[in-house]
């Protein structure tokens, strides 16, 4: 298993190419975690944690290792994050 990025918060794990979990830790205060699939021209991020720090960090990670110019789609699926990214 393959990890491409490495947070205080969360450890993401490449599951198969073009699929990403990204894994709690448990000193992160984040209490779900995310899914990332690479659709091509887009990568789709599913349940980009509740905490906003967390998300952000994650953000960071599309930015830096995964994304490449690709679009970002946030789903999130907890409250205060809804339409946090676009």
């Amino acid at each position: 298993m393959h990890t491409p990025f490495q947070s205080e918060r969360f450890t993401l794990h490449q599951l198969a190419d073009g699929v990403y979990a990204a894994i709690a830790t448990e000193l992160g205060a984040v209490f779900s975690n995310a899914r990332l699939v690479d659709l091509g021209e887009q990568i789709l991020v599913f349940d980009a944690f509740e905490n906003p720090i967390a998300a952000e960090d994650l953000w960071v990670a599309l930015l830096n290792q995964l994304a490449e110019g690709k679009a970002k789609t946030f789903i999130p699926r907890h409250g205060p994050l809804s339409g946090m990214f676009k």
